[in-house]
């Protein structure tokens, strides 16, 4: 478990532009930090998610707001490269179809 930010869609860009232009979409955002600490293999599909507000003090609530999609892999390797931030599908562009799949 992590707290990753979430970065400015021109900032992941800017940091590596031979990579993220080609997989960000705008239904997905950039996330993490350039220090190591990152998703990596084997996190795919794994969710960002968000403390919510329940009303009361004594109920935590989390909504879902992610799913990891992809990070940068090391150079010539199978391996994640931590050194730069991970993309995320923005699950919230994904509501309408969410909420239609569990109607049927």
């Amino acid at each position: 478990m992590l707290d990753m930010p979430i970065i400015p869609k021109e900032k992941c860009i800017y940091s590596l532009p031979e990579f993220y232009p080609r997989f960000t979409t705008l239904d997905s955002y950039c996330a993490g930090f350039i220090n190591g600490s990152s998703a990596c293999n084997g996190d795919s599909g794994g969710g960002m998610v968000f403390q919510k507000a329940t009303g009361s003090s004594s109920r935590i609530a989390y909504h879902l707001r992610g799913l990891v999609s992809l990070s940068v892999a090391l150079q010539n390797k199978a391996k994640c490269d931590p050194s730069h931030y991970v993309v995320f599908t923005d699950v919230a562009k994904y509501l309408d179809f969410i909420k239609e799949a569990m109607t049927q």
